[in-house]
């Protein structure tokens, strides 16, 4: 049982609400080192929204401090805000790295934590910018499949040697198969691998199939050989029984390094709508737009949104020495051409 914090906001009226159609439910997850990249996401997500929509927000709580909790309430003004404290919830045997934590996995508990009453969510990311109102994907038709998701734009496949055009892509990709033991789970190498970044689920399935306990035992059962850790688990639980949304709604980091639409696993189309116009850019890549290292695309994007929130003016403090580092290097090396030209021309 989950101690839930609940914070009102502007007498926002949600009884009666159908659960499927006139209010948007949302999760997401978030700790102190997250609590302002999730502020930024809450930004968008108030940018984007309709006035009319209602819309409630639950937020698994994986270690906020009190005054981060009070920052996200202002974040989510106009919204309903349920705060989740997770505890201890998560376990420590969880495989972790450098830049993915224990809070990961906060997603696979969600059909416990919130109410039984939730029966759709719209989970999100927190390193994710909103550009379009998220009713449209909330309406979208699941037809019995127990999520809807992207395809993975950086390992679109369990094996991706069995797409079409691997020779061109294949160069690009983040990985050429989607798990270290592929074989060992005799799974199918032309599945389609979705991201786990941003979903819609059907939460009555999961909890009825017990999708969670199930992934939480193949992270067991598989410790060690998971690359994408508990999206592994899911893809690999959830198997044929996913369906394909919009790639709009997950704009995934790795779509920049595909040089144009013949390299990207995506139909020409396709990839000139996802990268004109994405409707959730997600920024999945290690480094993220908050580092003061970040090199990636959509920068200010990230920050036009801390700039909405109560973060506003948030920055790297390092970013102004990382920057001159940059200045300066390209200086040397446009002082290094500009000599070679003169050396050359002297021949």
């Amino acid at each position: 049982m989950f101690l839930a914090a609940e914070f009102m906001l502007q007498g926002v009226d949600l009884e009666g609400a159908d659960l499927t159609t006139g209010l948007l439910e949302l999760a997401l997850a978030a700790d102190d080192a997250y609590a302002m990249p999730l502020g930024a996401c809450l930004a968008s997500i108030r940018a984007s929204t309709e006035a009319a929509t209602a819309v409630r927000i639950h937020v698994l709580d994986g270690g906020l401090s009190t005054a981060s909790t009070e920052q996200l309430i202002r974040a989510a003004e106009g919204f309903e805000l349920t705060v989740y404290p997770l505890d201890d919830r998560l376990s420590a045997e969880l495989p972790v790295s450098a830049h993915i934590s224990r809070l990961t996995y906060a997603r696979l508990l969600i059909p416990e934590v919130l109410p039984k009453a939730t029966r759709r969510i719209i989970y999100l990311d927190v390193d994710t910018i909103v550009r379009r109102d998220l009713s449209a994907l909330w309406q979208h038709e699941l037809n019995g499949a127990l999520l809807g998701a992207v395809q993975d734009q950086a390992v679109p496949f369990f094996d991706c040697r069995t797409m079409d055009g691997y020779a061109a892509v294949g160069p690009f990709l983040a990985a050429v198969e989607a798990f270290h033991n592929l074989e060992q789970l005799a799974l199918p190498g032309d599945a389609p691998y979705f991201n786990a970044g941003v979903m819609l689920i059907d939460l009555e399935q999961w909890r009825a199939k017990d999708i969670s306990r199930q992934c939480f035992e193949f992270l067991r059962e598989h410790r060690g050989v998971n690359k994408f850790w508990d999206q592994d688990a899911l893809n690999a639980v959830c198997h044929r029984q996913w369906a394909r949304v919009d790639s709009r709604w997950n704009q995934q980091s790795h779509l920049h390094r595909y040089p144009t639409a013949g390299e990207a696993p995506l139909s020409p189309e396709e990839y000139r709508n996802c990268m004109e116009n994405p409707y959730v850019v997600h920024y999945s890549a290690g480094s993220k737009p908050w580092h003061f290292s970040y090199v990636g695309p959509q920068r200010q994007l990230f920050f036009t949104y801390v700039d909405q929130s109560p973060y506003a003016g948030w920055r790297p403090r390092v970013a102004v020495r990382q920057e001159w580092l940059q200045t300066k290097y390209q200086l040397r090396m446009l002082a290094w051409a500009l000599k070679q030209y003169l050396l050359n021309a002297r021949r």
